[in-house]
């Protein structure tokens, strides 16, 4: 019951939601586009949701075990992200030509190109750390190194991942097909979603290393 309620599974689940209600109409259309709207659905779901399970909170990931399994999910996560983020950037790119049409003329197209490519660039460097390690950087120990890298560069990326869908759900396509109420609460679940990822990595990470700092300092020694 524990699980059920903690805030990762709420946010998981919900944003799981409001990614399939966003994708639903367009499983009515046996059209090239679709695939666009569907497989950047999963995207957005799975990128969040992996950067949702690495955050620790109060009743999860006290032991090694279910730190590791956190990991392990988040791995599986990412994969399925990047392969979703290829199948929309082909079904729209692919779309486009077979129209005639422009490409990158929007800023959601231009910053869509942009977070693809770094979605596939944060996945290899995943995948390599995470089962290359000896391979690609000569050890674990030398792979751990790249961590920071990566979970700010992951940060970058889902921050482009909100405006990309916040873009997205106010394209004439969109609009036509979901109610104005339904989109904004859609887009307040990303928001909430990855908000709580920015909130927690910062409390987590760079509030730690500000405690380290101050606990480095004289008057912190002579008070201890």
């Amino acid at each position: 019951m524990s699980f059920l309620l903690c805030p990762k599974t709420i946010l998981i689940v919900s944003l799981g939601v409001a990614m399939a209600a966003t994708a639903y109409p367009y499983t009515k259309e046996y059209v090239l586009y679709s695939l666009h709207p569907i497989a950047m659905c999963l995207f957005i779901w799975a990128s969040i949701s992996a950067s949702i399970m690495l955050q620790r909170t109060d009743s999860q990931a006290k032991t090694a075990a279910e730190r590791k399994r956190n990991v392990s999910n988040h791995a599986v996560l990412q994969i399925i992200a990047c392969i979703a983020a290829c199948v929309g950037f082909w079904a729209v790119n692919q779309n486009k030509t077979n129209k005639g049409k422009r490409h990158w003329e929007s800023w959601h197209g231009v910053i869509g190109l942009l977070t693809f490519a770094l979605t596939v660039a944060v996945s290899i460097l995943g995948t390599a750390m995470r089962y290359f390690p000896v391979t690609t950087f000569g050890g674990i120990g030398a792979s751990k190194k790249w961590t920071c890298f990566k979970r700010y560069t992951g940060l970058v990326l889902m921050g482009l991942t909100v405006y990309v869908t916040g873009t997205g759900l106010l394209e004439h396509s969109t609009i036509q097909r979901i109610p104005g109420w339904e989109r904004y609460t859609i887009f307040v679940v990303v928001v909430l979603s990855s908000g709580f990822c920015f909130w927690n990595c910062a409390f987590e990470y760079v509030g730690k290393e500000f405690r380290r700092f101050v606990r480095s300092g004289p008057e912190y020694e002579q008070l201890a």
